[in-house]
């Protein structure tokens, strides 16, 4: 649409719906978006989204202003409408809004809170800024920051895609505050296990974090401190990631991922110990709670073996529940989490995937 063209009202409740119904999910087209999901919070995202939206657009006719919102596509982003189940759709894990930047080629721009767009800023110049996507700068609109970062899947042929969040925990302490019952929160649990509460609980509900460490059990992540959240290889996203808690479950993803080759496991093992050297060095890392963030695994399927595996990288992204401690507090991100000590068993997750990728048997040479 023409700059500074203000969006219907309908467009506004269409946009924010699409937003919410993929927020956690990678969604790529053959246009490059990539737009996100989380099948327990769409609905209170949407809502609470479009409530936002549709208040600032509110009071600025209220004022009689006419500037850019929020509702307003950045100058520099190209974006489209896409219809969920479109053909072109590949989907793995991931957070946030995301486009192409049409006036940086091989960059994307990613709608982020204001802790996500800091994260960036403050590894440039350190050597945790390797282990991200290159940052090419922000620009705000409104509430929103529109962060420039380098496409990790640019000039692939065919890219093959795997997101696996790290960490034991992947909310934050403030999300568990709350001691009040909630009816709600027990009704999905029941939803997801019906076995999964006392007849008390299912009379009276349960708290915020009972039902965070119910979501945290149900995955992989509170026994290896990793789960993935999807994968993609050959035009197939592999199934039911969000229920992969054995190891024998995680080996048969990663090798579904990894196409059972050899050469592309050990250039995976090979970054991973240079992520876990990098981070376990790292002043910044130590001074940081790493919530909810993710590793992005991608390659380039190419028939050459040599150059599919010269492709290989990982990632870290996804920084929305990332915080610097206060008063010079560090970490360990290994010790047990208990309220209040802020551990995140960031580096507890990573040690323990790369001993799954390293014993992956039945490898092709």
């Amino acid at each position: 649409m023409p700059e500074g063209e203000r969006l219907p009202e309908s467009a506004i409740r269409f946009i924010v719906k699409l937003q919410s119904m993929y927020r956690g999910t990678l969604v790529r087209t053959r246009h490059g978006h990539i737009y996100g999901y989380d099948p327990y919070d769409r609905i209170t995202e949407y809502q609470s989204r479009l409530q936002r939206l549709l208040a600032q657009r509110a009071e600025e006719e209220a004022a009689g202003g006419g500037g850019a919102v929020s509702g307003t596509l950045p100058s520099d982003v190209e974006g489209e409408a896409v219809e969920p189940g479109s053909p072109h759709l590949i989907q793995v894990g991931g957070h946030g809004t995301i486009a192409k930047c049409k006036e940086k080629p091989g960059a994307i721009v990613k709608e982020v809170p204001q802790c996500e767009k800091v994260v960036y800023e403050s590894v440039q110049g350190t050597p945790i800024e390797q282990l991200l996507p290159a940052y090419h700068g922000c620009e705000t609109h409104g509430s929103y920051y529109m962060i420039r970062l380098q496409n990790l899947t640019a000039g692939m042929k065919r890219p093959c895609v795997m997101d696996i969040k790290m960490g034991r925990r992947t909310f934050l302490e403030s999300e568990t505050s709350n001691s009040k019952l909630r009816v709600d929160l027990a009704k999905k649990m029941v939803e997801i296990d019906p076995d999964a509460l006392t007849s008390d609980e299912l009379s009276n509900g349960v708290t915020k974090l009972r039902y965070m460490q119910f979501r945290e059990q149900r995955s992989s992540s509170a026994a290896y401190g990793f789960r993935i959240e999807g994968a993609h290889t050959r035009g197939v996203d592999y199934p039911d990631c969000k229920d992969l808690r054995s190891k024998e479950q995680i080996d048969k993803a990663l090798r579904f991922y990894l196409q059972s080759r050899a050469g592309l496991k050990q250039a995976f093992v090979a970054r991973l110990n240079e992520v876990k050297a990098a981070l376990q060095n790292s002043e910044w890392f130590m001074a940081h709670e790493v919530v909810g963030s993710s590793i992005l695994f991608v390659y380039d399927d190419l028939e050459e073996r040599a150059a599919c595996e010269a492709s290989a990288s990982a990632h870290l992204i996804d920084f929305a529940k990332t915080e610097r401690l206060p008063d010079g507090r560090r970490l360990t991100h290994t010790e047990e989490w208990t309220v209040g000590n802020r551990e995140d068993g960031y580096l507890v997750g990573l040690t323990n995937l790369i001993n799954v990728f390293d014993g992956l048997e039945g490898m092709d040479a």
